[in-house]
């Protein structure tokens, strides 16, 4: 896959990792409220990636990001960002099928979110070589 169709792909899984799913248990309910300051530093890097094609913003702002100064950098960032999501997925217990379902569509999230931080590391790797 080239570039260009690398990040058409990004962008075309992009809304299965970010849109706010359909929940119909209140225990995830709640899960996904009380995760969404994870999902919304997740979402602005990888916003910027689908909108923009680079999130070059990271690297340059050091007040804000004064931890990200490589690719290695962003990526163990983010990735420990999405551990910590979905460490609180995998250790909320399900116990009817609404809440298996639940929890399926959560990791499958989180699932997308991995594939779309890995893509947005090669990107930016790829931009700064």
């Amino acid at each position: 896959m080239n570039d260009d169709e690398l990040l058409t792909y990004f962008r075309e899984i992009f809304w299965h990792a970010f849109h706010v799913p359909k929940l119909t248990s209140p225990v995830f309910q709640d899960l996904f409220n009380k995760l969404e300051h994870i999902n919304s530093i997740l979402s602005g890097p990888l916003y910027s990636v689908y909108e923009n094609g680079n999130c070059d913003y990271i690297f340059h702002d050091k007040k804000r990001f004064p931890f990200v100064n490589s690719t290695k950098d962003f990526y163990d960032w983010m990735q420990s960002l999405l551990d910590q999501y979905t460490e609180k997925i995998l250790h909320t217990k399900s116990y009817n099928e609404n809440m298996n379902a639940d929890k399926n569509l959560l990791i499958y999230q989180t699932h997308v979110k991995n594939e779309l931080i890995e893509i947005a590391t090669y990107i930016q790797m790829t931009r700064m070589s």
